[in-house]
């Protein structure tokens, strides 16, 4: 049985790491898309100002889906820090 829990810890684990470089494909992406918005932008002030105004919407959707993603980053960032440390006490103890 604590074999089971063991390998179920350890999938769980692998798991996690999926998920954190899937988020931080996310993140740079997000990034990547912000600089080229910018530098597309830098000349043209009054098509980017229309523009902000009229998808304020999406950007809002936008910047909360960001937040969203980074905070799910270091989510599963603490939580493969809190499995590791539960597998190797998980060793110790038996």
């Amino acid at each position: 049985m604590i074999y089971n829990f063991k390998k179920s810890l350890e999938e769980r684990l692998s798991n996690r790491k999926i998920w954190l470089n899937y988020y931080s494909i996310c993140i740079k992406h997000q990034f990547i898309s912000e600089i080229t918005k910018k530098e597309y932008y830098k000349d043209k002030k009054f098509l980017k100002i229309f523009l902000s105004l009229y998808y304020l919407p999406i950007n809002i959707y936008k910047f909360f889906s960001k937040l969203f993603i980074i905070h799910e980053y270091e989510k599963t960032k603490k939580e493969i820090e809190v499995i590791k440390k539960t597998i190797e006490d998980e060793s110790e103890s038996f």
